[in-house]
């Protein structure tokens, strides 16, 4: 098993994979929300894990800076 980082080449491989679990993912690979998803995947960091040619889990969180300032 490999564990790398997403790209536009993997986008057929993980929505097979959003597929295959069923209609309670059906917000991310249906219709109405796979290219809400596809901008998701875009903005964010996101890895995969591969058995050879099957996308077999993924990690997505999104890239995000707090700021914080004290003032006294």
């Amino acid at each position: 098993m490999e564990i790398r980082e997403y790209s536009k080449a993997d986008e057929s491989l993980l929505f097979d994979l959003l597929v295959d679990e069923g209609d309670e993912w059906s917000d991310y690979h249906g219709v109405a929300g796979r290219d809400k998803y596809i901008k998701a995947l875009e903005s964010s960091i996101t890895y995969i894990a591969c058995d050879e040619t099957l996308v077999c889990g993924y990690a997505r969180c999104r890239d995000f800076i707090w700021v914080f300032t004290i003032s006294c």
